[in-house]
């Protein structure tokens, strides 16, 4: 008699594996999605580990073990306030026993400039021209200085 068993395994299917946040302003602090997946394998799912590639952006799991059937979701939370302006994407690795090891969620987003960060600007700009000039004065008048020691070492 040959006995054939099957091997059980789990299976993570995500509803999505992206998740655009949108456009939005460094005062808009934290934003948070919940990437919600199920357990379609016939086996328990362990979610050994989450790593996240920026450390602007947590992720956390609802639990670590997920029966056949069972669903669950990872929350990720974006701080922006010490994130730069313009797009990004965040890439979060879920790693477990399912058959794909490791799954690739992406949080992206645009960052974009607040009233206070464009006054900020403008403010260093002006800070930054009046050092420039200060310094090309100074540059000038060294140079006048030497021209004219110079020329009257010279006769």
């Amino acid at each position: 008699m040959i006995l054939c068993l099957a091997q059980q395994t789990a299976q993570i299917s995500f509803e999505s594996n992206r998740y655009n946040l949108g456009t939005f302003a460094r005062n808009d602090a934290h934003k948070t999605y919940a990437f919600k997946f199920k357990n379609t394998g016939d086996a328990k799912l362990v979610i050994d580990h989450l790593s996240v590639g920026c450390p602007c952006t947590t992720a956390k799991y609802s639990k670590k073990t997920f029966l056949p059937g069972e669903s669950g979701e990872i929350v990720a939370t974006f701080d922006s306030s010490h994130q730069s302006l313009g797009a990004f994407e965040i890439e979060i690795i879920v790693a477990s026993n399912a058959t794909s090891k490791y799954v690739r969620l992406i949080l992206a987003g645009n960052l974009v400039a607040t009233q206070e960060d464009v006054v900020a600007a403008q403010q260093s700009n002006k800070t930054a021209g009046a050092d420039t000039s200060r310094r090309q004065d100074s540059w000038l008048r060294r140079f006048k200085g030497k021209l004219s020691n110079l020329f009257k070492n010279g006769d």
